[in-house]
């Protein structure tokens, strides 16, 4: 994942501005940023809130809290630390936070109830949620995935980055973890992505051994009709979530 993940900032960046815009960040404040990958979102957040703030990102994967650990020793901010947890488990102190944010990282929780609701206790009252997830599946045209169903093992992985699109379902998820003034926001976003084009090796490594082959054409066949210049023009279809959970 390590080697690939600057592949995915290619798409994921797309969503830093429209996050830190309904963030709405104050400087002081304490973030915590959930799934926060290679952590360059978790340093802007640090530049938002000053040095008087401090912003936590926490990642389930090793590998990339030691990417976003290096990148702070390269000359990160000084008031941003990682660290590896799974949100859905991780012993918050009651109030630690004024706000949680993430970057496409709240979609894949096995346990969304508990995950949320344990946000909610680590956020101070009146603290604030600003998360970006994906839109449907069907809006996200420039994936080739459903192309190259039919030559995947029939247990394909339960993760769903999708699964945060239904607007009902966020209300029901989010009121039961104890948020309010819940909002769901469509957001297209233009996007040019370079020619290492992100869906190369995620689609293409999920098919079996036999039909790589023919997996490969058919995703050069896809992404043909998004060539633009030396790479990939494309529409990312974006959701910004964002709740408060109450002052008392």
């Amino acid at each position: 994942m390590g080697a690939v993940w600057p592949q995915m900032e290619q798409v994921s960046d797309h969503g830093t501005a429209p996050l830190l815009e309904a963030a709405a960040l104050q400087s002081g404040e304490r973030v915590v940023d959930v799934g926060c990958g290679g952590g360059r979102q978790t340093l802007a957040v640090a530049q938002a809130v000053g040095s008087d703030g401090h912003v936590l990102g926490l990642d389930i994967s090793p590998q990339m809290i030691e990417l976003a650990q290096a990148r702070v020793s390269e000359g990160g901010a000084a008031n941003a630390s990682f660290r590896v947890a799974d949100v859905q488990t991780e012993p918050f102190e009651p109030g630690s936070f004024d706000l949680a944010v993430s970057q496409f990282g709240c979609m894949f929780f096995d346990e969304p109830e508990r995950a949320f609701a344990n946000l909610c206790s680590a956020l101070a009252p009146g603290g604030r949620i600003a998360f970006m997830a994906w839109q449907a599946a069907e809006r996200m045209t420039w994936m080739p995935n459903r192309l190259l169903a039919p030559l995947m093992p029939e247990s394909e992985s339960p993760i769903n980055p999708h699964a945060l699109a239904e607007a009902d379902y966020v209300q029901a998820l989010f009121s039961a973890a104890g948020f309010t003034d819940i909002t769901s926001t469509e957001l297209d976003v233009e996007a040019q992505l370079g020619d290492t084009f992100i869906q190369d090796a995620f689609t293409v490594d999920l098919v079996l051994e036999e039909h790589k082959n023919e997996a490969r054409a058919l995703v050069e066949q896809h992404k043909a009709q998004f060539r633009h210049g030396d790479g990939y023009r494309v529409v990312l279809p974006m959701l910004v979530i964002q709740a408060t959970k109450p002052a008392s």
